[in-house]
């Protein structure tokens, strides 16, 4: 008795619960996960004590849909904007190691432009940059000069990634307005995920979302004129908008999705956490 009231003395009672809980469930108590959304400006994480490997998901910014311009004659639609990129890898750390995350916006719909592109998100150390996830270009406008806007063509190739479990994938396309003779707005393209890239938008349809965590683009205006729709989050195109009245207002594109990118980490091991708490085997078999 003298024995198990020593062990209760040095060893907390949460310790004691991880002890003797199964290791499936020890490990879901302990892993941790944190996200990042945009806010304009760099955010930094730092390693927390125990933490030796961190895993990387990014997603880009989806680009803006493109808006309408209106004049005494002509309809004219905006193409749809692309969708962002992903990228994911785990790395060994250290800890207290600080990085510095800057999370992709998502391009913005004008009125009577372009739409906006979408920014990469990017995570890095110093002048080391470990990963980057493109953002997506923005869908073109519709106007008198070209009444029926491009979708923005999402990149191909550029990514960056390391470590171990890697994945690299890019966004679907935007549509082109006025497809099939429509007056619709193209669709915006779908963001990226870990298993596959985000799909190309059809028409005024937004792109699928990219298998492990993508999103939908967004759909182009097709229910009478006006704005076109925003992405899906995280990383999608946003919608072009649509004008068939003439001398009708401008309108401007859906908004391209915000990027993302989230951090996670294993559970620390349960040797670990017995030695920060000064248990040995000796006091864990006490009182038996």
């Amino acid at each position: 008795m003298k024995k198990f009231t020593s062990l209760i003395g040095s060893v907390s009672l949460m310790s004691i619960i991880f002890l003797l809980m199964p290791q499936d469930l020890w490990a879901q108590a302990g892993s941790k996960t944190f996200s990042f959304t945009s806010t304009g400006a760099e955010q930094s994480f730092t390693v927390p004590q125990g933490v030796t490997s961190i895993t990387i998901q990014a997603w880009g910014g989806g680009g803006g849909g493109g808006g309408v311009a209106s004049n005494s004659s002509n309809s004219r639609g905006g193409g749809g904007g692309a969708g962002g990129s992903y990228v994911q890898g785990t790395i060994p750390v250290v800890p207290g190691e600080q990085y510095s995350v800057i999370v992709g916006w998502g391009g913005l719909g004008y009125s009577a432009l372009n739409g906006g592109d979408g920014g990469s998100s990017i995570f890095l150390k110093g002048t080391t940059t470990y990963f980057v996830a493109l953002g997506g270009p923005g869908g073109v406008v519709g106007n008198t000069a070209n009444p029926w806007g491009n979708g923005g063509i999402a990149p191909d190739t550029g990514n960056t990634f390391t470590g171990t479990s890697p994945a690299s994938n890019y966004g679907g396309n935007g549509a082109v307005a006025n497809y099939q003779n429509t007056y619709d707005g193209g669709g915006g393209g779908g963001s990226a995920g870990a298993s596959s890239g985000g799909g190309d938008a059809q028409g005024r349809d937004g792109g699928a979302a990219g298998v492990g965590g993508g999103a939908q683009g967004g759909q182009g205006r097709w229910d009478g004129d006006g704005p076109g729709n925003s992405g899906g989050f995280p990383g999608a195109g946003g919608g072009g908008a649509k004008l068939t009245i003439n001398g009708g207002d401008n309108y401007a594109g859906g908004n391209g999705s915000n990027g993302e990118v989230i951090v996670s980490w294993p559970a620390p091991s349960r040797t670990s956490t017995m030695a920060n708490n000064d248990v040995s085997a000796d006091s864990v078999c006490a009182g038996t």
